[in-house]
């Protein structure tokens, strides 16, 4: 899992030896338009891995990351009373076996002695609709506390609960939240879908077949005052952490990943089609990123490990855990 023991290729290594060699740049510096433009300059592979380099070397990121991969497998008991419950992402009854209904993330935390929970979110309705569901089933569990795991779309609903006036007391036994590839800002490939009328109004068709919301893709879209632009904001009390995919045009194993990668390539990095890399600079928390996983989280080596150790780290009560540069809990 650490960096050493990645199945890396050749070339993965060079890009890796050129990007911790690559003057300046920090990851607070990587903005969106410098990502780009490194992107077009010294090729979308190198912009790639520089993230990935830099967000390992920074300050608020490095002491959790290397805290996560030092963890002894015996270390970190978890309470038997906590329950790990997933927002699952988009399409995620139509298309469990892209990861978007955490089941993968659920047999994690079974094996730990965790309880576990489904957040029962519509497949693909309006985002505050989900949001709302979402809202309501926390307030019947005020006294269960959780980790809460969202992927995908359901991270964006996720933020939108966070956006409540209530957030503070909606959230008040959410010990931890994890976003899996969340779309926090929205993805460009909305965008991209509605750039030609005859696509669009097909997607709309589509929609409309499947009973699924076309409001709802709509509210996905990335830019200026759109639903999802701005500070994402989060309670003092809930320990946040993002995992976070760094894939290469190579490690994409889906077609549907291969394609949304393609799509939104000219704009830099990305997840596999929904996430720019360079988005996620801006992002309050902890973060960890996953080379060679993309949108869906499904990298060629076996990140069950990781996901233990993650949920053993969040599971300690706040008091006992390690301080970290970046958390909150940090005095």
């Amino acid at each position: 899992m650490t960096f050493p023991d990645l199945p890396l290729t050749a070339e993965e290594r060079a890009l890796f030896d050129r990007a911790a060699r690559w003057p300046g740049c920090a990851w607070a510096e990587l903005t969106p338009e410098r990502v780009q433009q490194l992107a077009a300059s010294e090729g979308i592979a190198f912009a790639t891995a520089l993230l990935y380099d830099r967000v390992r070397r920074a300050p608020e990121h490095g002491s959790f990351i290397e805290r996560i991969e030092s963890m002894p497998e015996s270390e970190g008991l978890v309470p038997r009373d906590l329950t790990v419950a997933i927002v699952p992402g988009g399409f995620h009854v139509e298309h469990p076996d892209s990861g978007a209904d955490g089941r993968f993330l659920l047999e994690q935390a079974k094996a730990l002695g965790l309880q576990t929970a489904v957040v029962p979110l519509g497949s693909f309705p309006s985002l505050r609709e989900n949001a709302r569901r979402l809202c309501d089933w926390l307030r019947r569990r005020p006294d269960e506390r959780m980790i809460l795991v969202s992927l995908s779309k359901g991270s964006a609903e996720v933020r939108l609960a966070l956006d409540e006036p209530d957030a503070a007391l909606l959230f008040r036994n959410v010990a931890a939240w994890v976003n899996i590839s969340g779309l926090v800002y929205g993805t460009p490939l909305v965008r991209w879908l509605f750039e030609r009328r005859p696509r669009a109004m097909l997607i709309r068709l589509l929609f409309w077949l499947r009973g699924y919301s076309y409001a709802g893709l709509q509210e996905l879209d990335r830019g200026p005052a759109g639903l999802l632009d701005g500070e994402l904001r989060i309670p003092e009390h809930v320990t946040v952490v993002h995992l976070l995919g760094f894939p290469l045009a190579t490690h994409m194993s889906r077609p549907l990943a291969q394609r949304g990668y393609r799509r939104i390539a000219p704009l830099g990095p990305n997840d596999g089609g929904s996430n720019l890399l360079a988005d996620m600079t801006k992002l309050p928390g902890l973060i960890y990123p996953v080379w060679g996983a993309d949108h869906y989280m499904q990298p060629a080596w076996d990140v069950s490990i990781l996901i233990r150790r993650l949920f053993r780290f969040l599971g300690e009560e706040p008091a006992r855990r390690p301080a970290l540069v970046g958390s909150k809990e940090q005095t």
